[in-house]
């Protein structure tokens, strides 16, 4: 699954760096999430200073509490510092044998990193550490070792003292490094914990903020200073727990039917424009955030009483707000509107014929084919500006839509069907049960998800009329599986 395209009932909060690592774009994303610690980078700066007067590899003891994250550190030096490069030994494999097998060929960059992972503590430490001690020595001393730092993590004294005591016997000052034996890594300050938790959330989910997950800044904030967060490791995997926490409920009560809700704003304004001011990402997502900003009106106000709901609604609900054109509507409707319609249209002076091609090759360029092809949507843009003919066509078909809204519904929803993107649809459909809104469409993706699809058909639609009408969906349709008070 992508998350790009199909966020309902799924996000990601990693704790650990090798998740991020396993990702396909890991190196593009970490650029985004790893902040700089000038303080440990000038301890690897010293380092290789001296490797390179020395002539000779160094090996250090690298020592921090779990989840700190040491890895995550040392993995991405190469993003702030150039020609160094990092090399794990996991815990399933011989650290002599490793060494022994490594060639000039192995080495992509002037300096390497190599790190000895997964024997922080004597007890999961699988090996004689006085033959690996003897190995890593040798290795140092060699040239193929002498642009080389090794470094063992550790995160208790009783390894972090062996470790010592045995270089020390086998190597002395010239392998336990040029500084101290031992270098404590104690990570990013906590001042940072808020804004590596967003940048994490942001760039592994696009479209997602906090909001989304549920949490407030202001509990966010707090997690910061909770007793039990000692490391950024501590730190998201709070928010984690949290985030699962607050969707639990929700799970519960879609259970039966989930859905998602989509927005789409049909007026005769036409300017995508507005929607991309209001929405986050290649899919078009609602930014509850942006939102929240752009109108004062009353609902607004009692969503952001509610602000935590919100956010986890409008992604658990995949809350899209999409752009349709009024030329592309206008060849729907000619093409699939019924007898009663057609009667409708020709009484308003309306014309009816269209070219069914154009009709169809229109549709398959709109945000909604798109979006039900699970394709990135992109920014929206009108592909040529509506003339005055297509204006007041559009006028003639809104006076329509005042009282039959519905059967221009329809019409896209046939043309939805007959372009293959959905198996069916119903207009006017019922949800909830004490407080009961209709959705203007419900159709399902070939992908056997439903949408539950609103139509904004407006003359006029600025920015702030766009986010209180989607506000006001989200809030009703909350208020309807009894998410919100």
């Amino acid at each position: 699954m992508n998350q790009e395209q199909s966020p309902n009932n799924f996000f990601i909060i990693p704790d650990r760096f090798e998740t991020i690592k396993a990702r396909p774009k890991a190196e593009e994303e970490l650029k985004k999430i790893v902040v700089e610690i000038e303080k440990d980078l000038e301890y690897i700066d010293d380092i290789f200073n001296n490797i390179n007067v020395a002539q000779r590899g160094s090996f250090s003891v690298f020592r921090g509490a779990s989840g700190i994250g040491k890895t995550t550190f040392l993995q991405t030096v190469h993003l702030f510092r150039e020609n160094i490069e990092t090399i794990s030994i996991f815990n399933n494999v011989s650290i002599s044998d490793f060494l022994s097998e490594q060639k000039v060929d192995n080495f992509k960059q002037n300096y390497q990193i190599i790190i000895i992972e997964g024997r922080e503590t004597l007890a999961h430490f699988p090996g004689e550490i006085e033959k690996d001690i003897h190995s890593i020595n040798t290795f140092l001393r060699s040239s193929l070792g002498k642009s080389s730092l090794i470094v063992w993590l550790c995160n208790n004294s009783e390894i972090q003292d062996r470790l010592v005591e045995i270089a020390s016997q086998i190597g002395g000052k010239a392998l336990l490094g040029f500084n101290e034996p031992v270098y404590y890594f104690k990570g990013p300050l906590k001042q940072y914990y808020l804004n590596i938790a967003e940048q994490t959330i942001s760039t592994l989910n696009p479209g997602f903020s906090l909001t989304n997950l549920g949490i407030t800044r202001k509990l966010a904030e707090d997690f910061v200073e909770d007793p039990q967060v000692n490391t950024i490791g501590d730190y998201l995997s709070l928010i984690r727990e949290q985030a699962v926490k607050n969707e639990k409920t929700l799970i519960t009560l879609v259970k039966k039917d989930p859905f998602k809700l989509w927005i789409v704003v049909i007026n005769r304004t036409d300017r995508p424009d507005y929607i991309s001011t209001l929405t986050t990402g290649n899919c078009s997502y609602a930014d509850i955030d942006r939102l929240t900003e752009a109108s004062e009106a009353n609902v607004v106000k009692e969503c952001k009483k509610q602000s935590d709901k919100i956010g986890v609604l409008a992604r658990f609900l995949d809350v899209r707000i999409i752009y349709f054109p009024i030329s592309t509507t206008l060849s729907i409707v000619r093409l699939y509107a019924d007898e009663g319609l057609k009667k409708l249209m020709t009484e308003n002076n309306m014309k009816l014929v269209t070219r069914e091609k154009d009709t169809k090759q229109k549709l398959m360029q709109s945000q909604l084919y798109k979006a039900l092809k699970v394709e990135p949507m992109g920014v929206a843009k009108p592909s040529t500006k509506p003339t005055d003919a297509t204006q007041d066509a559009f006028e003639k078909l809104l006076k329509i839509s005042q009282n039959h809204d519905s059967k221009l519904n329809k019409c896209i929803g046939k043309s939805l069907l007959d372009g293959n993107v959905i198996s069916w649809f119903k207009a006017e459909s019922k949800l909830g049960n004490e407080l009961i809104v209709i959705s203007d469409l419900l159709c399902q993706s070939k992908s056997s998800e439903r949408i539950r699809i609103e139509f904004m058909w407006r003359k006029s639609a600025g920015i702030p009329d766009i986010a209180n009408y989607t506000m006001k969906k989200i809030y009703y349709y909350g208020k309807a599986i009894g998410f919100l008070d």
